[in-house]
C-alpha cells in the first residue's frame, strides 16, 4: 500500500510540474520582454547570493536594495529589448523554451540553494507582491466594469473552449488548492522549509500563504472579469479551436488576429444569445487585436493560454486607466 501510495503522488507531482512548465512556457514563448527580464533574475539572484555569502555577510537590507533596483531595471529594460534590434535573441519558441528552463532546473537543483534558488526565490517575491499590491489600489481606485455575466452558458455544458470542462469539480478543486496553498509552502517549496527558524513560524508563513493565495486569486478574477470577453477568449482558445470555431472563415495564410476575429464571435457564451465582439480602446475586431499586442509590447496575444498572459494584459487594460500612469478614470 505504502509503494502504490507513493507512485501515485509521484504521478500527480509530475502532472503538476507538467502543468506549471506548461504555463511558463506559453507565458514567455516568443515574448523578448518575458524571456530577458525574467532570464536577468538568474544573474541578480547569484550577485546577491555571492554578495550575503562573502562580500557582505548578514546585509540583508543593503542587498535587498541592490536586488530590487536591478530588478526594476530588468523589468523596465525588457521593454527596451523587445523594441531593439537584437530583441530576436531572446525570442524563444515553445521548445527552445522547455530545453532552457530543463537546463536551469538541473543547475538549480545540483548548486547550493544559497547561491540561487533561495536568494532568486526572495527577489521575486517583490515583484510578486509588488504586482498584486499595485493592481489592487488600482481596481479601488478605477472600479473598473464587470464585462462577464455571473453565468454563462458554460456553467451549464463543457462546450467552452478555454475549458472544456463541467463547472463540477473543477471550480471545488480550484478552491481546494487555494485552500492548501499554506500546506504547500512549508511541505512542497525547495527553499522555505530550510528557512523556518522555529516551530511557531510555519503559523504565519501557512495561513498567511493561504490568505495571500486568495487574495492572489481575488484581484486576478476581478482583472479578468473586466477585461472585454472577445479579448479574453482570443487569449485563452487554443489554435485547433479557432480553427474549429471559424469553421469556413477561416485561413491559414491570414495572421492569427484575422483568424481569432472571425472565431470568437461564435463562442456561444451570453445566456441572451448575443455574439462576443473584440473591443479594445474603440477599435474593434482584428484591429484590436492586433492594438492589444502592441500596447503590451507583445508581437501578438492570440491563443497565449494561461493565467499570466490574461493577467498581464487585464493589469494594462486598468492601469491605464489611472490618470497618473496613462489614461484617465
Amino acid at each position: 500500500a505504502g509503494g502504490l501510495t507513493s507512485f501515485i503522488v509521484f504521478i500527480m507531482t509530475m502532472i503538476v510540474l507538467a502543468v506549471l512548465a506548461l504555463i511558463c512556457v506559453t507565458a514567455m514563448a516568443n515574448s523578448a520582454w518575458a524571456v530577458f527580464s525574467i532570464g536577468m533574475t538568474i544573474p541578480i539572484a547569484l550577485l546577491m547570493g555571492i554578495y550575503l555569502k562573502y562580500i557582505r555577510p548578514g546585509h540583508v537590507n543593503e542587498i535587498s536594495a541592490i536586488g530590487f533596483i536591478l530588478l526594476l531595471v530588468a523589468i523596465f529594460g525588457g521593454r527596451w529589448v523587445s523594441e531593439s534590434s537584437f530583441a530576436h535573441i531572446f525570442m524563444l519558441s515553445p521548445t527552445a523554451l522547455v530545453w532552457w528552463v530543463m537546463g536551469y532546473t538541473f543547475i538549480a537543483a545540483i548548486i547550493p540553494a544559497w547561491i540561487l534558488l533561495t536568494p532568486r526565490d526572495y527577489l521575486s517575491m517583490f515583484m510578486k507582491i509588488g504586482t498584486i499590491a499595485v493592481l489592487a489600489i488600482a481596481v479601488v481606485g478605477v472600479r473598473p466594469d464587470v464585462t462577464i455575466p455571473a453565468l454563462t452558458n458554460f456553467a451549464h455544458n463543457t462546450d467552452g473552449p478555454a475549458f472544456a470542462g463541467s463547472l463540477f469539480p473543477f471550480l471545488f478543486v480550484t478552491i481546494a488548492c487555494g485552500a492548501l496553498s499554506g500546506f504547500h509552502v512549508m511541505m512542497s517549496s525547495g527553499t522555505t522549509p530550510h528557512l523556518i527558524a522555529k516551530e511557531s513560524q510555519t503559523r504565519m508563513i501557512g495561513y498567511g500563504g493561504m490568505l495571500f493565495e486568495s487574495f492572489v486569486a481575488i484581484m486576478a478574477l476581478v482583472a479578468a472579469i473586466s477585461l472585454n470577453p472577445g479579448i479574453y477568449y482570443s487569449m485563452n482558445t487554443p489554435q485547433a479551436s479557432i480553427q474549429k470555431l471559424a469553421a469556413s472563415s477561416y485561413q491559414a495564410d491570414k495572421s492569427a488576429e484575422y483568424n481569432a476575429a472571425k472565431a470568437i464571435p461564435n463562442v456561444a457564451m451570453m445566456p441572451d444569445g448575443s455574439k462576443l465582439s473584440i473591443d479594445w480602446e474603440g477599435t474593434t475586431g482584428e484591429k484590436a487585436l492586433e492594438q492589444v499586442a502592441k500596447d503590451v509590447g507583445e508581437q501578438s496575444i492570440v491563443s497565449r493560454t494561461g493565467g499570466a498572459p490574461t493577467l498581464a494584459v487585464s493589469m494594462s487594460n486598468i492601469l491605464h486607466k489611472v490618470p497618473l500612469i496613462g489614461g484617465t478614470n
